[in-house]
Order: C-alpha cells, then structure tokens, then sequence
C-alpha cells in the first residue's frame, strides 16, 4: 500500500491496481480495487493505516488528509463480534466474541495506543436504527466479493 501512494503523487499514465480486503473471503485480493485516471478522491479504511511503526507510518505523510474513527471497546467487539458469523468467520455466537475479545480488540488496542496522530478523530457512536439499505454491501452491484 506505501509504494502505491508513493505513485500517488507522481504524474501517472495508467490505472492504479491495489489490494483489497473482503471479510467473507478472509483473504486479501491483491489487484481488487482499479484506480483509473479520472478518479480525484481516494479513502483509505483500515486497521493499520494510521499505525506509528514502519512502514505504515509513512501513510500519514502521503494523504491529504487523516481521520481516526474511535470506538468504544465494548461497541467495537459487539460489532466484529456480529460480523464474524455473518461473513462466515465463526458459526457460534460465543466464538464469535472469544475471537473478537482475543484477535480484533488486541488489535483495535494496538492501534489506539501507538497511532500517528490523525488530523481529526471522530467518535462512532451506536446509531438508534438500522442504517439504510444504500449502506448494505449485499445490495446488487455493491458486494466486495464479486470484485476480485
């Protein structure tokens, strides 16, 4: 990813392949996301993007802008928890927050405490009702699994 952003900001003449990430396939695919030359604005999400440690602390430099999206421990690990059986990661409830408790809130910690400092932090909040089916990346067209 840091060697795709160096390229960022040179004069390009092609599209910019980079990997992405489908919980479903528990896999990254390496050429999943094409950038064409049209393309002006570009998010990153992830867990390690903001991560004081090389190489990804040269992100940081490479963005025009960077936002930290804090949570809640507690709201963190009922929401990875729910993921884990909906993308087929775990089949038992219980599992599902053992795994989240030991792998994703470790990371989650990690991440909190030795981060680049972001230009703004947002703090998630649980919202009262379910977000709107624009939102579902089930919705026709907009499944990540069909990218790679």
């Amino acid at each position: 990813m840091v060697k795709i952003l160096h390229r960022t900001k040179e004069t390009r003449s092609e599209a910019l392949l980079t990997p992405s990430f489908d919980h479903v396939l528990k896999d990254p695919c390496l050429d999943g996301v094409s950038f064409t030359l049209e393309v002006s604005i570009v998010i990153l999400e992830g867990n390690w993007v903001l991560l004081d440690e090389d190489p990804w602390r040269e992100i940081s430099g490479l963005v025009d802008d960077t936002w930290f999206v804090d949570v809640e421990p507690e709201l963190a690990k009922d929401r990875v928890a729910r993921r884990h059986p909906a993308s087929g990661i775990e089949t038992k409830w219980e599992d599902a927050v053992r795994r989240a408790e030991n792998n994703d809130l470790v990371n989650g910690d990690d991440v909190r405490t030795r981060r680049v400092m972001p230009l703004l932090i947002v703090q998630s909040v649980e919202e009262p009702e379910e977000m709107p089916s624009f939102f579902d990346s089930r919705t026709a067209g907009n499944n990540p699994s069909s990218w790679c």
